[in-house]
Order: C-alpha cells, then sequence, then structure tokens
C-alpha cells in the first residue's frame, strides 16, 4: 500500500455512513474517533481507525465516557458482546 488515496478514502466514508446509521437508529449522539497512520513503506496495517460511541450521552449502553476500569486498570468495557453487536450492524453492512 502506497499511501491513504481517494478509493481508500471512499471507502472510509461508505462505512462511517453506515456506522452512523446505527448509531441514529440506536440513539447515540456523540462519538471518539482515531485515524493512525503508520510508518510510510509498511506493508501490513498501515492505517488503522477506531470510533467507540461516548456512552455518557446515552445512558442506556452502561459506564459514562471513560470511567476507573479503563483509566486506572487499564481494563477495557465492552458492555455489548461483540457476537451481538455484530449482529445489529449486519444490517447495515
Amino acid at each position: 500500500m502506497n499511501g491513504f488515496g481517494p478509493e481508500d478514502c471512499a471507502d472510509l466514508s461508505a462505512g462511517l455512513e453506515r456506522v452512523f446509521a446505527y448509531y441514529r437508529e440506536h440513539g447515540i449522539c456523540s462519538f471518539n474517533a482515531l485515524l493512525c497512520f503508520g510508518p510510510v513503506g509498511q506493508r501490513y496495517f498501515s492505517c488503522s481507525f477506531r470510533i467507540i460511541p461516548r456512552t455518557f450521552l446515552n445512558t442506556r449502553d452502561y459506564a459514562p465516557d471513560a470511567g476507573f476500569y479503563q483509566m486506572l486498570l487499564s481494563e477495557p468495557i465492552c458492555a455489548i458482546s461483540p457476537e451481538r453487536l455484530c449482529e445489529d450492524l449486519r444490517p447495515y453492512f
């Protein structure tokens, strides 16, 4: 892969539109996102994108934003099982 070109940008945008549709239907109104690039010329995983809902504005999904698990124990919280989330997102992709 030689950079992040227009086709990659279009693919990312299309995926984000689907994620935003899911968020909208589930009442998630805020999120954090991170786009990272690896070293130039790196063959695999040269780009990474993460999107995480900010649940403090959406109390039905448990923990607010960042809590003691993440900050003090370095433990992630998964309020919804990955399998269930996959099933919920399947119609959007």
